[in-house]
C-alpha cells in the first residue's frame, strides 16, 4: 500500500491524532524509501484533500517533519525529503543539484510562500478564473504591436539591448519620467538621479523596505495584504504586523 492510500485511511476514533497518523506515514514512507531523498512532498493543500484535513491540519503534520529532520521546505517550491551527508555527497558526484537540498540551510516555509505557490499553480487553468494574481488577460494584449516595438527596438539598439544596464534602471525611461515629474500638476521626482524603476511590485516594497526600515521598527499593513509585500518586509529582517 503506498503513501498515499495509508493517508486516505487514517483512523478517525484512535489515541492517536490525525497529524500524529499523517507524521507516521511519511516517517515510514521515507524509512522504507519509498519516498526517496530530495523527493518533492505532496503541497499542503494536496495533502489536506488526500486525508481528508483541514489545511492547518496538513501545515501542522508538515512542520513535525521538519522538526523530525525529515523533510526540509524550500522557499517557492514546496517540501522535500532531506538527503542524507552521504547521499548528498554521491548525487554532487553524479553531477546532480539535489545535494543543495542538504548543503544549504533550512527555510521555513511562511502563509505567504504558500500562497504565492497556490497562486502561481492556478495561473492557465480554463476551469477557474484566479483573483488573486491579478493578471490581466492574454487576449488583452495588443501582441502584433508590442511585436512590432520589440522589432524596433532591437534594430536600434542592437546588442546593446542585451547587456547589464544601470541599476537604477534605463537612464532614458528615468528620463521620460522625470520628464512627467517635472509637469505642475505630477509633483514628483524632476530628474532622472531622483528615480529608481522596479520591474514590479514585488521588488519596489523590497527596495523601499530595505532603505525605510530600521531595527526595531514595526511594519503594518492590512489584512488581507499582498502577499508579497510579507516577503519584503521579511527580506528585510523586519516584523510584518497586520491591522
Amino acid at each position: 500500500m503506498s503513501y498515499k492510500e495509508r493517508l486516505s485511511d487514517l483512523n478517525r476514533d484512535g489515541e492517536r491524532s490525525v497529524t500524529a497518523q499523517i507524521v507516521d506515514v511519511f516517517s515510514a514512507g521515507i524509512e522504507s524509501g519509498e519516498l526517496a531523498p530530495g523527493e518533492q512532498l505532496p503541497p499542503t493543500r494536496e495533502l489536506a484533500e488526500l486525508a481528508g484535513v483541514n489545511h492547518l491540519t496538513a501545515a501542522r503534520a508538515y512542520r513535525r517533519l521538519a522538526e523530525l529532520g525529515l523533510v526540509a521546505g524550500r522557499v517557492g517550491r514546496g517540501t522535500f525529503v532531506r538527503q542524507t551527508a552521504s547521499e548528498a555527497s554521491l548525487t554532487e558526484a553524479e553531477g546532480g543539484d539535489a545535494w543543495q537540498l542538504y548543503a544549504l540551510p533550512d527555510e521555513a516555509e511562511t502563509h505567504a510562500d504558500r500562497v504565492l505557490g497556490d497562486m502561481f499553480r492556478h495561473l492557465g487553468r480554463d476551469d477557474i478564473i484566479p483573483l488573486m494574481p491579478g493578471h490581466p488577460s492574454e487576449a488583452l494584449f495588443p501582441i502584433e504591436r508590442f511585436g512590432r516595438i520589440a522589432a524596433e527596438v532591437c534594430e536600434r539598439e542592437g546588442a546593446r539591448l542585451y547587456d547589464y544596464g544601470d541599476v537604477e534602471g534605463a537612464l532614458e525611461l528615468r528620463e521620460q519620467l522625470a520628464a512627467l515629474g517635472s509637469e505642475p500638476a505630477q509633483g514628483f521626482a524632476t530628474s532622472p538621479e531622483e528615480i529608481v524603476t522596479a520591474t514590479g511590485a514585488a521588488e519596489a516594497l523590497t527596495i523601499t523596505a530595505r532603505a525605510l526600515l530600521r531595527p526595531g521598527d514595526v511594519a503594518a499593513v492590512e489584512s488581507p495584504t499582498f502577499a508579497g509585500s510579507l516577503a519584503s518586509i521579511r527580506a528585510a529582517g523586519k516584523p510584518a504586523r497586520c491591522c
